[in-house]
């Protein structure tokens, strides 16, 4: 029986009024450099509905991280111009549900041209609605690692290299300051382009990016499908206690 890898190309678009892709990222952690990857309990899954009759693009996540040092469930949800992940991002919605506290959250970010509207709702029932007006350029980061893939690409080879970078606080989920907006300068460039990375069984093309700031030093790696722009692998040294993380898709559908 032939195993090899299906090559598989996820960018391809139904001739249905709405096309479905499905993938679910799951994670890994080493201790240090020379430790071997081990497999966690941290799985995120998406599904891509794309939809002729809007020219819209709905993404939806989930990452599901309740045996973690921070338990909970964080669901994401975004919608973009366009049908694909490329497109322009309207806006996207979070949730974080917890049992240990029990607690919860919900917020929204809203975009319109330099402008954000941002709106969150603890689980007291508080809402706390804002106004930020954005520097140019600036790229949203809806958190998920689906969204990661599109915004590298675009800030290496659109906006020269450099942007700045707006990504949802979760530092804390039981905190007040949760999913406020945090604005910093990243960097991204292309390192490598047109090899062959197999995750599961997918065998994919993949170009292999930098991209600088946040928790992201000069050595993390992100490799990104060539054709659609998923992001395929990322690793990066956590800078709390220098372990290793790498985030895989191992399985996609389209």
């Amino acid at each position: 029986m032939d195993q090899s890898p299906n090559r598989t190309k996820p960018h391809s678009i139904a001739t249905s009024s709405v096309s479905t892709q499905k993938g679910t990222y799951r994670y890994f952690r080493a201790d240090n450099e020379e430790g071997e990857f081990q497999p966690t309990d941290i799985i995120e899954s998406f599904t891509i509905e794309a939809c002729r009759i809007t020219d819209t693009c709905v993404i939806s996540s989930k990452r599901d991280a309740r045996k973690s040092p921070m338990p909970g469930i964080l669901r994401v949800k975004a919608t973009l111009g366009g049908m694909h992940i490329n497109g322009p991002l309207h806006g996207f919605s979070l949730s974080w549900e917890s049992n240990t506290p029990a607690h919860s959250n919900r917020s929204s970010y809203r975009f319109e041209k330099d402008q954000c509207e941002i709106k969150t709702e603890s689980s007291a029932g508080e809402t706390l609605v804002r106004q930020l007006a954005l520097p140019k350029p600036t790229v949203a980061l809806p958190l998920m690692r689906v969204f990661l893939g599109p915004v590298i690409h675009r800030i290496t080879h659109t906006l020269k290299g450099e942007s700045t970078v707006l990504v949802p606080n979760i530092e804390n989920m039981n905190s007040s300051n949760s999913f406020s907006p945090i604005l910093s300068l990243r960097k991204a460039s292309l390192l490598e382009t047109g090899s062959t990375l197999t995750t599961g069984q997918t065998a994919w093309t993949v170009d292999t990016y930098s991209f600088i700031g946040g928790n992201y030093r000069e050595t993390s790696r992100f490799w990104i499908d060539s054709a659609s722009n998923l992001l395929v692998r990322y690793e990066f040294t956590h800078p709390a206690d220098q372990s290793i993380w790498r985030a895989e898709l191992r399985e996609f559908s389209a």
